[in-house]
């Protein structure tokens, strides 16, 4: 009979797999509609995704922004981080897409899989728990809003937010402040225990992407 509690049981378990890419290795399952190579996540086949997964679950790091080329993974290393948060580190987490109908493609394709695959055991039974707006689990809720939609963007406090293809978010008019910075605004909340990760495939030097990476203070280049 053991002496701890199931909690205390559960809390040793989580420092198991103490990374993103550790936890990644163990509970990750990728299926025919992510790629064309079904199964366990491998970590060898992306090594240069490592330390970006990684630094997504860093406690000391606030905000990771990737530059990247089309079609590396970069976006399955958010759905990786997604997965660590929701075992290990739980909070309330947003997506924001450029549009709506990326938003709904990438909820159809990309996240419910995930949540299918990988995340059995924090799924509820309430099938409406997997909408359009929210996915709910059961150690926290992902949003998903659209750069185009400031009222997706502006409600609940979050402590993660993703940018996804920050650079295909359109040009903004309106009397709201950009998407952007509608969405780090949720983050206050959380303070210094808050993670925002921007990512996209550069086009100008004045993008969005690129003027974050440049004020980053640990910049790092994966060379081949």
């Amino acid at each position: 009979m053991s002496v701890f509690t199931k909690e205390e049981r559960a809390t040793f378990q989580a420092y198991e797999d103490s990374t993103v890419s550790e936890c990644a290795t163990a509970h990750r399952i990728l299926s025919e509609k992510e790629t064309a190579e079904p199964g366990p996540w491998d970590n060898s086949r992306t090594p240069y995704l490592v330390d970006i997964m990684d630094a997504m679950g860093d406690p000391w790091i606030r905000q990771v922004v990737i530059k990247k080329p089309a079609q590396c993974g970069v976006s399955e290393s958010t759905r990786n981080a997604l997965l660590y948060w929701t075992k290990y580190d739980s909070g309330p987490c947003l997506i924001v897409f450029p549009d709506q109908q990326s938003c709904e493609e990438q909820i159809e394709e990309r996240l419910k899989p995930l949540i299918k695959n990988s995340l059995q055991e924090e799924t509820t039974e309430k099938v409406h728990d997997l909408s359009l707006k929210r996915l709910r689990l059961t150690t926290m809720d992902v949003y998903v809003g659209w750069a185009t939609s400031p009222q997706r963007l502006a409600s609940r406090p979050v402590r993660y937010l993703i940018f996804d293809e920050v650079n295909k978010y359109v040009d903004w008019s309106g009397k709201d402040a950009d998407p952007v910075a509608l969405g780090k605004a949720r983050t206050r909340t959380w303070r210094k225990r808050s993670k925002i990760v921007i990512l996209s495939t550069p086009t100008t030097s004045d993008a969005n992407v690129s003027v974050a990476f440049e004020d980053c203070v640990d910049r790092r280049v994966y060379q081949i």
